[in-house]
């Protein structure tokens, strides 16, 4: 963990790499899937790891976590691929929003930081 990694970060993170994990181990019978959801895996266990080695990284996260979300819903218009497609896509919009709640919770921290150190 970075000096500068904040405990909220590093918990999130830990929390990604697990989930990230979980999908990349997960068994399927079909083989697209079995693929994308190990990819997605991979991302999940590498976002966490940059995340926590550099935390202004955070905003970026926030940005793949999105469009993780919205890529996915996209493919759920697919009935094959429906279901791992919507856990995919609630998973990313969970990370998303945790991850803006981090963001913010962050800044606003910094914020008053600042404020207390004016003369």
């Amino acid at each position: 963990m970075s000096e500068g990694t904040p405990l909220l970060t590093t918990t999130l993170e830990i929390a990604r790499a697990a989930a990230g994990l979980l999908c990349a181990t997960q068994a399927d019978t079909d083989p697209v899937v079995r693929r994308g959801t190990k990819i997605a895996g991979a991302r999940h266990i590498v976002q966490a790891a940059l995340t926590i080695a550099a935390p202004e990284l955070r905003t970026l996260g926030l940005l793949t976590d999105g469009l993780h979300a919205a890529s996915m819903l996209v493919v759920a218009a697919s009935p094959r691929y429906r279901r791992p497609a919507l856990s995919q896509a609630v998973l990313a919009a969970a990370f998303a929003g945790a991850e803006l709640w981090t963001v913010r919770h962050h800044a606003a921290q910094h914020t008053r930081k600042r404020r207390c150190r004016r003369p």
